[in-house]
């Protein structure tokens, strides 16, 4: 019995050993697996951006379409031709004088049973002569046709001015729809290189049945997307780049809005061509009342062949007129249906012009449409982005809730939505050409007007970097960081030390956002310092890399702002002059950062040089306190203003978003700043460690 029991527990433990080293084997392949997808990762994660890549901001390298339909065109050549062929219509009408040459020719014959010498006169008879036509199918006629032919030339080149002055539509949609297939497609390859990376690795997780079903048929019908529309975009370029000019194919196609104002002015303004008038001339011919008329003179030399034996033949010449009017007097029906034909034509003149509002207001509702759907679909990507820089911030703090497979599905998602904005906007250039095609001779150009998204670069996002966070994280951690969470505007403290310049420096060269370099020193309200400190900024810093200075120092914070409270804030607007002196002299940017309550000479100083003034709106960040407050600093120019919020006053990242997100809603004020970077980052870390731990306790569970 001992020795079934000991065989029986050596039997366990073996399949046990074998059971814990396959799973270690499991694990450890499962393992090396999802290092390739955080290799994949790493790889192509940086190729998404904060700010769409394709959003809109104006090149002046390229070509507006709009313009094209101002170039020589191809229908220039087919429109001269058809007014050529009215006028040479109308010149062969005037040659023709209505004369005829008329003959003819007469012999009478001896018939069974009729003696033709007993009745005839004559045995044979010719005559050769002119007949002119005066009148109907005539002379006067045809004059009559030449002129309508004029009436007719003179009507086209009316409708010909226009049509000239707009390109083959065609070929501008073209150019337009090549170009956004370009961008289009560099975004589909981007997907395919990472769909290649991905679906392989993706697969052996199936397989191993560490990724449900719905997730790995998500990857594979993410390649079968991708292709087909790289079918559908590659192809049709390839088919139609030869057929334009290469100086058309880079075109400027920046995000725009319709000012409805000029549009409708000019739609009321539309003169109407007088084609219709041409066209009236031309019908009132048509009931010319001679030519109902028809008269004909005749001109005739005449031989008979008589069978007068005394004189066998005779010759004359004779002349004649015929005349002839039609019995039926309907001369009046004939001028009302001239009127009511007239009527018809100027009514299709008229209906077409007060038609012309009404087709451009709906086609310009529906490119408003378009647009607002691209700005939702712009925030909608502000929050996919959002996800992904979390995704960033947990890889780089080796988060164990980072999942690669994830994260790899969210690049694609990116992907799918820069496409779709592409998309949208390359249907809102079409309704603005079809708006173009209605008014040839309006430039379109002058009833656009940019859109700037409220997150795009034109806006302000900005991060307080103090000396001690820069020595203690580094250049190269700072500016990746900044980079992750889409800072577009480093405030960097610019201690005059030549070391610590050093790596600021080194910052101003690695960072991918623009850079102030703050001066924060109450002193230098004490004495005249400001001068040696900016001349050692400029001997250590690289100014031309630099995108201005920032001033930072408080004057109420000084034991003298008690008592002299006015001398004070005189010293630091002479402060602030001799520091735009220096701005102007080394083109760069002024900005200050102050308190919510100085007074208005201040505000109006600071407005009269400052490029923007940030608003430390601090320690009470209610809506209503901080609306109450800014009250003086918001009759400002609002592009100048950036309202700026602390760490400490919050718990979480969560918080600060939110709370500038409702501040610039309520302010007016689209530009943002956070202070500090050491907060921001420590909200992070604290973050990740409540991640950790509810982990860690669902483990345990």
């Amino acid at each position: 019995m001992g020795k079934s029991r000991c065989f029986l527990m050596i039997f366990y433990l073996l399949i046990s050993s074998n059971s814990a080293m396959s799973q270690t084997s499991n694990d450890s392949l499962v393992s090396g697996i999802i290092q390739e997808l955080i290799s994949v990762w790493e790889i192509h994660n940086n190729d998404i951006r904060a700010e769409f890549s394709y959003h809109g901001k104006t090149d002046s390298t390229g070509i507006a379409p709009f313009s094209l339909k101002h170039a020589d065109n191809s229908n220039r050549e087919l429109n001269k031709l058809m007014i050529e062929q009215k006028n040479q219509q109308a010149n062969l009408y005037r040659t023709q004088k209505g004369i005829e040459l008329i003959g003819n020719y007469t012999r009478n014959v001896n018939a069974p049973f009729f003696d033709s010498e007993d009745n005839m006169v004559f045995k044979q008879r010719a005559q050769i002569g002119l007949d002119w036509s005066v009148l109907d199918n005539g002379w006067y006629e045809n004059k009559i046709r030449a002129k309508q032919m004029e009436y007719e030339a003179s009507a086209l080149q009316e409708t010909v001015v226009k049509s000239e002055k707009l390109n083959n539509l065609n070929q501008i949609k073209s150019c337009v729809y090549y170009a956004f297939n370009k961008q289009k497609t560099e975004l589909l390859n981007r997907r395919r290189n990472l769909s290649k990376a991905h679906l392989p690795i993706a697969e052996k997780l199936h397989h191993l049945k560490q990724i449900n079903n719905d997730s790995y048929l998500q990857v594979i019908s993410n390649k079968s997307d991708i292709n087909s529309q790289l079918e559908i975009y590659h192809s049709y370029n390839q088919l139609i780049e030869s057929s334009f000019p290469t100086e058309i194919k880079n075109l400027d196609l920046p995000l725009v809005d319709i000012d409805l104002n000029i549009l409708l002015q000019s739609t009321a303004s539309v003169a109407p061509d007088s084609a219709w008038m041409y066209l009236c001339k031309k019908q009132t011919l048509e009931y010319d009342r001679w030519k109902d008329v028809n008269l004909h003179a005749q001109l005739k030399y005449n031989y008979f062949d008589l069978y007068n034996t005394n004189t066998n033949y005779r010759r004359f010449v004779s002349m004649g007129l015929t005349f002839g009017l039609p019995v039926q007097m309907n001369r009046k029906a004939k001028e009302e249906l001239l009127e009511t034909e007239n009527q018809l034509i100027q009514h299709k003149e008229k209906n077409s012009n007060n038609e012309l509002q009404y087709v451009i207001l709906n086609i310009c509702y529906e490119f408003r449409y378009k647009l607002k759907q691209y700005l939702n679909l712009l925030q909608k990507r502000n929050s996919f982005y959002e996800n992904i820089r979390m995704e960033r911030v947990k890889h780089k703090f080796n988060d164990i809730e980072f999942n690669p497979h994830t994260a790899l599905l969210l690049l694609d998602d990116m992907y799918k939505i820069d496409i779709e904005l592409i998309d949208l906007k390359q249907n809102m250039y079409r309704d603005l050409l079809s708006i173009s095609e209605k008014l040839p001779e309006f430039d379109m150009q002058k009833a656009l007007k940019p859109v700037t998204p409220e997150d795009s670069e034109s806006s302000i996002k900005a991060v307080y970097i103090w000396s001690h966070a820069l020595d203690s994280l580094g250049a190269d951690y700072i500016s990746e960081y900044c980079q992750l969470n889409g800072f577009n505007r480093l405030i960097v403290s610019a201690k005059p030390e030549a070391t610590y310049l050093t790596n600021v420096n080194k910052l101003i060269s690695k960072a991918k956002a623009e850079v102030e370099l703050l001066i924060g020193q109450n002193t230098l309200l004490q004495n005249d310092k400001i001068t040696s400190y900016l001349e050692t900024i400029k001997q250590n810093c690289d100014l031309g890399k630099t995108k201005g200075i920032h001033i930072d120092v408080e004057p109420q914070a000084t034991d003298e702002y008690k008592t002299e409270k006015e001398n004070v804030l005189t010293t630091y607007k002479s402060l602030i002059t001799e520091v735009h002196k220096f701005t102007q002299l080394h083109k760069l940017e002024l900005s200050v950062s102050i308190p919510l309550h100085y007074s208005e000479d201040v505000l109006l100083h600071l407005d009269s040089l400052c490029d923007h003034i940030y608003l430390m709106a601090y320690e009470n960040t209610s809506e209503d306190f901080i609306l109450r407050k800014t009250e003086e600093e918001r009759k400002l120019d609002s592009s100048k203003l950036v309202i700026a919020q602390r760490t400490k006053d919050f718990s979480n990242r969560l918080e600060v978003n939110q709370k500038l997100t409702t501040l610039t809603q309520a302010l007016g004020i689209t530009h943002t700043a956070i202070h500090d970077i050491n907060g921001l980052i420590k909200m992070d870390r604290k973050m990740i460690q409540l991640d950790q731990s509810s982990q860690e306790k669902k483990n345990a569970k």
